[in-house]
């Protein structure tokens, strides 16, 4: 009898020690659920969108949490531009910012979900760093805006100088640096600071171009004096006749020409008509002499073809009339006919 229960201890022992285990795993099996359970409507820990904690809160918590977030920093964060020595904000608030948020709480509610139960535990028991990243878009048009609005402010065309002689006296206007926004740099560099994942003040320098004037008081300074001149009467002219030359004298006085610039009679002076006051005179029409507007301009045009001869320039087109004048020497006339001779 003594010598039976001998062999059979080892096995009861050895039965004893598996219902154990057995126990055992269970008892850790029903832990480790409920451990997990009180996780089932909650987000993990560890779990980060943005870098917002999120961990153990429901989707709803965690959407108001990061919502309430994100809003706050973009009503907070602007772009500092700095465009010569003005300076411009855009408010970040002001480009209508959406972001992927029930996206990314949805993703950070499902961060562990397809794990067993065991993985689900250690998960829960030792967290792991897992931050949601988030995507957002905004409204193109509003930096549009933006930068128009910057280069309302800072664009600026360039002046000529201008000269003015007056009994002798010379008189000089200074030019005027123009400057003109890089819009489409500035654009750039706008979208790039916007993409950045930090919503934290950020400065932006723009690249303003300097627009040189085309006349500068340096090249006007070198006129000193009168280079040439050429005189005709027109004292015995009739009204109308002499109305004419004083319109279009009118019309070339204070013309500037700069090296290698061309003049056309016809384009500074313009049309002859009566709604720009032009009158009826004499005018030659072949061998003879008719009435028609404008008549007598052609004793300005002479006049200033002389001018120019004297100042050595020369004439790249120029027709005498087809009758001798009585203001000039023979052939030293200009004729002159809208549309057609200048």
């Amino acid at each position: 009898m003594s010598k039976e229960i001998n062999k059979k201890t080892p096995f009861i022992i050895a039965g004893a020690a598996a219902v154990a285990i057995i126990v055992g795993i269970l008892i850790y099996v029903a832990y480790a659920n409920a451990q997990v359970s009180k996780w089932n409507n909650l987000i993990y820990p560890g779990v980060t969108i943005g870098n917002i904690d999120v961990s153990g809160k429901t989707k709803e918590e965690a959407l108001d949490i990061v919502k309430e977030a994100y809003d706050t920093q973009v009503q907070n964060s602007n772009i500092k531009v700095q465009a010569q020595e003005k300076g411009f904000t855009l408010e970040l608030g002001a480009l209508d910012i959406q972001y992927n948020l029930e996206e990314a709480v949805n993703s950070a509610y499902d961060y562990g979900r397809e794990l067993s139960i065991f993985s689900k535990y250690s998960l829960i028991k030792s967290p792991k760093a897992n931050n949601i990243a988030t995507t957002f878009t905004y409204n193109q048009e509003k930096v549009t805006e933006f930068v128009n609005s910057v280069a309302a402010e800072v664009n600026q065309d360039p002046v000529n100088a201008t000269i003015k002689i007056s009994g002798g006296k010379i008189t000089i206007t200074p030019d005027t640096t123009g400057y003109e926004l890089d819009t489409e740099d500035l654009a750039k560099q706008l979208n790039d600071k916007i993409a950045e994942e930090s919503l934290e003040e950020k400065n932006v320098q723009a690249v303003v171009k300097v627009a040189e004037a085309s006349i500068t008081d340096e090249q006007l300074g070198k006129i000193d004096g009168k280079i040439s001149s050429y005189t005709t009467n027109y004292s015995s002219s009739a009204a109308g006749r002499a109305n004419n030359i004083n319109l279009s004298a009118k019309s070339i006085n204070g013309t500037l020409l700069m090296p290698g610039d061309v003049f056309s009679y016809n384009d500074v002076v313009g049309q002859r008509t009566t709604a720009r006051g032009y009158q009826e005179a004499g005018v030659y029409i072949g061998d003879k002499v008719e009435q028609g507007i404008g008549g007598g301009i052609c004793q300005t045009s002479s006049t200033l073809y002389m001018a120019a001869m004297n100042a050595n320039l020369r004439s790249v087109s120029r027709r005498n009339h087809s009758m001798p004048v009585s203001y000039m020497p023979l052939g030293c006339d200009a004729t002159v006919d809208w549309g057609n001779i200048d």
